[in-house]
């Protein structure tokens, strides 16, 4: 499930070329407008807060990730929906950068109805460090001593921003422990990640429930992370198949109170075509903004790609902005129409763009909360 579920994360709209801003018509339906559009920017950014933590960024490291599926290409187009300049991303690196690990070592080699734990019997108990030489973790004990007696443990490190690996000389910051919480009937696995001293603070805490067969995935994941300030708690869910990725995720952020809710669905119609499915609501005091449509992508005979969007965003229920148009090649542009046909203003824009992006910031966070599972029921290179 990890390509599909990372070509997901690519495409919940980002990243940092222009829209063409336009006044085209009168939009049939009330119209909304944004209370406080510097507010909604400063909050989407804020989701992804909790996640800067160094034990929690460290963590991501220990994963498998892959791309290049026909989801990632939708990337490139998306990028054009965005109506304004670069956004930061809340990515620690590019998928490519990441690297397995440890955990694709770990995976058991029968996973079915018969056999429920999440974690190998004979990894049960045992530590890893990362060992700078070998390039990977291997068997031994960090500052944080021995694992639980039903899970691992692996030593965190401080991360090289350039590597995605542990930077050189090893700086310890702390501990993940996988705990395995199965049944007869359920895989289930406890994740904390903590940081060092005599009474390390928690900073990841959530438990996974899993379901793996030979060719589709389903898991559900409740819990928080914090960065020691802000904490956001999440519920969230996801699915897939050869063919289709469904997710459901609930946010809720303490500092600043803000929620939002994002449901993605992609389907893939062979390798050269795409569509994705989105409805994404923020609300934040009494305002709930919401970011809604359909994108596809099909690839041409030529080798090219025509990609069509069609989405609207409203507030309070009344339609702010809407962002529509097909792109063939290199011809064609997304055209966005502000309340009433007029230009948005620069702090709009702003804030709609920052609509797009936070789809994919959350997901790609929230992706790497099912990676230890996935890689420890062998799910991870599933398609």
């Amino acid at each position: 499930m990890t390509q599909l579920w990372k070509g997901v994360a690519s495409l919940g709209i980002a990243l940092c070329t222009t829209l063409a801003l336009g006044c085209g018509g009168d939009p049939t339906g009330p119209t909304g407008s944004l209370s406080d559009p510097a507010g909604l920017s400063a909050d989407l950014q804020a989701l992804g807060t909790p996640f800067g933590a160094a034990p929690v960024q460290s963590f991501h490291t220990i994963t498998l990730t892959t791309s290049g599926t026909p989801a990632s290409r939708i990337a490139s187009y998306l990028s054009a929906l965005s109506p304004g300049g670069a956004i930061p991303s809340l990515r620690s690196g590019t998928a490519a950068g990441r690297q397995s690990l440890a955990l694709a070592a770990l995976r058991p080699a029968l996973v079915g109805p018969s056999f429920n734990s999440v974690i190998p019997p004979a990894a049960l108990g045992k530590s890893y460090i990362y060992d700078p030489n070998a390039g990977h973790y291997v068997e031994g004990t960090g500052s944080a001593g021995p694992a639980p007696s039903n899970g691992i443990r692996f030593a965190l490190y401080a991360i090289d921003p350039l590597t995605q690996r542990p930077a050189t000389p090893l700086v310890e910051v702390g501990h993940a422990d996988l705990l395995d919480e199965s049944t007869s009937t359920t895989s289930r696995l406890h994740v904390l990640v903590k940081g060092t001293g005599s009474t390390p603070f928690t900073y990841a805490d959530y438990t996974i429930v899993a379901t793996s067969g030979t060719s589709s995935f389903s898991a559900q994941a409740s819990g928080y992370v914090t960065n020691g300030t802000a904490r956001l708690d999440f519920t969230t869910s996801a699915s897939a198949t050869q063919t289709q990725v469904v997710i459901d995720h609930a946010f809720t952020l303490d500092q600043p109170s803000v929620s939002a809710h994002l449901q993605e669905t992609l389907t893939l119609t062979g390798t050269s075509s795409a569509a994705l499915t989105l409805n994404f609501s923020v609300t934040r005091g009494n305002e709930t903004v919401v970011l809604a449509g359909t994108l596809t992508l099909t690839q041409n005979s030529d080798n090219s790609f025509t990609t069509t969007a069609n989405f609207t965003v409203t507030a309070n229920g009344g339609r702010f902005a809407t962002i529509s148009g097909t792109i063939q090649g290199q011809t064609g542009t997304f055209t966005t129409t502000g309340p009433g046909g007029r230009q948005l203003t620069a702090a709009e824009q702003d804030a709609v763009q920052r609509m797009f992006s936070a789809p994919t910031d959350l997901t790609d966070a929230a992706s790497r909360v099912f990676l230890p599972i996935e890689q420890l029921l062998g799910t991870g290179e599933m398609l």
